[in-house]
């Protein structure tokens, strides 16, 4: 893990976490005959509408790298969440008995 790094920012005047980076710096060897040379991910979290909660809005995840020198991986994958729908209870309708 010491050629990982990772930020994260929180917007302070709304009060919720807006990111999270996480990258390598250097070659992660994870397991015996694997290395991963590029390594990125990065989550958003955002309101889901105007005023509303906190939710994660996107995923990004790369990644690059070979095992056993001879099988090369390259994946990578964006995920975007939106048009959130509330299913909850409705705050005016009566509670059960």
């Amino acid at each position: 893990m010491e050629n990982v790094q990772s930020t994260l920012r929180i917007r302070k005047p709304d009060g919720y976490l807006e990111f999270i980076d996480i990258h390598n710096v250097g070659v992660i060897a994870p397991a015996f005959g694997v290395r991963i040379s590029r390594l990125i991910t990065r989550f958003t979290f955002g309101p889901a509408v105007e005023g509303g909660p906190i939710v994660p809005l996107s995923s990004h995840v790369e990644v690059i790298g070979r095992a056993y020198l001879i099988l090369s991986f390259d994946e990578q994958q964006l995920t975007r969440n939106s048009e959130f729908v509330y299913v909850g209870l409705d705050q005016a309708a009566p509670s059960a008995p």
